[in-house]
């Protein structure tokens, strides 16, 4: 469900952004298509996006008032047990009789018992919590983010949705990249195999691109700044 969700509102994330930059906003009347201005606003465009995620903290926070206030009316989440009564204790006291002390017993291991791992148990000790100016450290990857965001917008202006929404697969082959690189992951043969398709895909994308443009609905204005959306001077 949550799959699919992600896939129709990036499609029409997707639809709506090249929408908006073919609304003309300007000298709509010319007959002279390269005079006209249009909405060419990327940052704009970026700001309404993240404003629409931070929307996400409103129901991560709802589903926590709930989960906090069903807790809270169970006790913490623990449930009574049965008062003991006169015939468990008696079945109780004839068990232990005929079980006899450990005492002579030689020490065995349980079976089935599990011992926590010795790695996961040192990587629990390593970390730290996040506190003071090390939170800071999260504005490299938001900024990051943003200027990804606002450029992809830009580059939207010159191709089509359908196009566009194919290259961001790059994203993967990268990220499988870096992994590597600095977070010592290794990646598996199929895995290997799976980036290899992606990077051909893209690649045939990408020259289709290039070999064919497409016919463009509109015409860029020579006078309009598409990174800023104003005009620029000359």
């Amino acid at each position: 469900m949550l799959a699919a969700g992600m896939l129709v509102t990036g499609t029409l994330n997707t639809l709506l952004t090249k929408l908006q930059d073919k609304q003309c906003v300007g000298n709509c009347s010319d007959p002279d298509a390269s005079k006209r201005e249009y909405f060419e606003q990327p940052v704009w465009q970026t700001l309404n996006m993240f404003y629409g995620e931070m929307l996400c903290l409103a129901c991560f926070y709802l589903v926590s008032l709930l989960r906090r206030h069903r807790d809270d009316g169970s006790r913490d989440g623990y449930m009574p047990i049965a008062e003991p009564s006169d015939e468990n204790e008696s079945s109780n006291a004839r068990i232990a009789e005929d079980v006899p002390t450990t005492d002579a017993l030689p020490v065995a291991a349980s079976v089935g018992a599990e011992e926590p791992p010795t790695d996961a148990l040192a990587a629990e000790a390593q970390l730290k919590p996040i506190s003071g100016w090390t939170t800071l450290w999260m504005w490299i990857p938001a900024v990051c983010d943003l200027m990804g965001t606002t450029l992809m917008n830009v580059g939207l202006f010159f191709t089509t949705a359908s196009v566009y929404q194919m290259l961001r697969g790059a994203v993967v082959i990268f990220s499988g990249l870096f992994s590597v690189l600095f977070l010592g992951h290794r990646l598996e043969r199929f895995q290997i195999v799976s980036l290899a398709l992606v990077v051909l895909g893209v690649t045939i994308v990408g020259l289709s691109n290039v070999v064919s443009p497409p016919v463009q609905a509109y015409s860029h204005s020579k006078r309009q700044n598409p990174g800023l959306g104003e005009d620029s001077q000359e």
